[in-house]
């Protein structure tokens, strides 16, 4: 498992279309250390995109368990720079 912040995002729809492309579980880490995996998982994205439209999320910190899947994640990160 390799754990991945990302910062600063403002498109969340295209954070999901890359999250819900990985085939391993992607998995949000709450402050209280509960966990949530986010492919397909439309509450709690409904949730972030709350959060996101009132002005970006700073800081979202996620588990990544494949490795073919963290090449996903840092391509995702590539292009939004």
């Amino acid at each position: 498992m390799t754990k991945v912040t990302f910062r600063n995002i403002v498109n969340i729809e295209q954070l999901f279309k890359m999250i819900d492309s990985c085939k391993g579980p992607v998995c949000l880490v709450s402050s209280s250390s509960e966990s949530h995996d986010l492919r397909e998982n439309e509450a709690v994205k409904e949730l972030i995109t709350v959060a996101c439209s009132k002005g970006g999320i700073n800081k979202m910190n996620v588990m990544v368990n494949d490795n073919r899947d963290m090449h996903r994640v840092i391509k995702y990160l590539i292009s939004c720079r």
